[in-house]
């Protein structure tokens, strides 16, 4: 159970300033709708968020209720919080200034777990190479990423177990809203995917895909907003469906039911699998035409047809099923991180407890 009221040990000491940003920002709050929430002036959040103004025991009180966080969460270390210019952000057109914040706060706490993870448990090293060239073509760094994993040109069985495998840090979001696709950043050397479940499972996996694509080819800061976009899904596209079997193996009759069984070979969305073959040049652009036009009056482009299960981390089942072994799981990472319960839960993609066949602990 959260504590509730401030302790004596608490009255005496410092309140970390960034934490109750961190906290606002993690529930969509301007500084102005937290302080309506608490009944105070802006310029006293101000004052308490920049440090130059210490709250009242009862308004640290309120804060924690208001924002959802245990009260020793304010009590932590400072938390260093990224700008949005330094997070790859998905389909920024339809996310709001809140939705953002939301998105930022979500990383912090996503490195704060990485981080007891990797202080307790063996993890995969780091397998990635370092950025391409601000000049290689999507396609190109595709290729070459599958040639140094040994992936060769078959499908992707899962794509969180593959990027986890090489050391990738993939987190799902804990955010209800559907603003924020996915978003990719690079933290003191380590990268880090996250990404919206509530997305079909299709759509979750070409945008791990795509992340993966901004953190290979956009680290170097070369490219910015619609053309980093358009290269992260070509390598996308790419990667998860590699262009040699796309045209040896495409269906002979380019319709809409022989590409549902096709796209489930390679386990990406109809939509996707038509669009590949049409930039490979695999069908023509009427048959293009004709299958959208289909696609569309059957709902199939908001509805995937025969759709996939759904993936989920495999590290982190392994994480939880050591840490139940000697406590209680979630709720004991929430516990030594200060963290609520919920977001934890959600940030390990709400994972129940998994068997795996190697070891994890130090």
């Amino acid at each position: 159970m959260n504590q509730t009221s401030i302790s004596t040990s608490q009255r005496d000491s410092e309140l970390t300033p960034s934490r109750i940003t961190l906290a606002r920002m993690s529930r969509g709050l301007t500084i102005s709708q937290l302080a309506d929430e608490l009944g105070v002036d802006r310029r006293s959040v101000h004052g308490y968020e920049a440090g130059s103004m210490r709250p009242a025991d009862a308004n640290i009180e309120k804060i924690a209720y208001v924002l959802d966080h245990p009260i020793g969460f304010f009590f932590g270390d400072e938390v260093d919080i990224p700008t949005p210019e330094a997070i790859s952000f998905r389909s920024m057109a339809r996310m709001t200034a809140n939705h953002r914040a939301m998105a930022q706060a979500q990383f912090v706490k996503g490195v704060m777990v990485d981080s007891w993870i990797r202080a307790r448990f063996n993890t995969p090293a780091l397998d990635l190479p370092e950025a391409f060239p601000s000049q290689t073509k999507p396609e190109d760094a595709a290729a070459a990423l599958r040639m140094a994993w040994k992936l060769g040109t078959a499908p992707i069985k899962n794509m969180i177990h593959l990027l986890e495998s090489k050391g990738v840090r993939v987190f799902s979001l804990s955010m209800e809203t559907t603003a924020v696709d996915a978003f990719s950043v690079w933290q003191d050397g380590a990268p880090y995917i996250f990404l919206n479940n509530q997305k079909s499972a299709e759509r979750s996996r070409f945008d791990a895909a795509h992340e993966l694509g901004h953190l290979l080819l956009h680290s170097h800061g070369s490219q910015k907003g619609r053309v980093a976009e358009l290269e992260a899904d070509q390598f996308a596209s790419a990667f998860l469906m590699p262009s040699e079997p796309i045209r040896l193996d495409y269906p002979k009759i380019p319709s809409i039911a022989a590409y549902i069984r096709y796209k489930k070979v390679w386990n990406v969305s109809l939509a996707a699998m038509v669009f590949r073959a049409h930039s490979l040049g695999v069908i023509s652009d009427w048959h293009y035409r004709a299958l959208y036009r289909e696609m569309s009056r059957d709902g199939f482009r908001k509805h995937e047809p025969d759709p996939s299960a759904r993936e989920r981390s495999l590290l982190f089942d392994k994480v939880l099923n050591l840490v139940q072994a000697d406590g209680s799981g979630v709720a004991e990472i929430a516990s030594k991180l200060m963290l609520p319960e919920r977001e934890v839960a959600s940030l390990l993609f709400q994972t129940a407890i998994a068997r795996s066949n190697f070891s994890l602990i130090k």
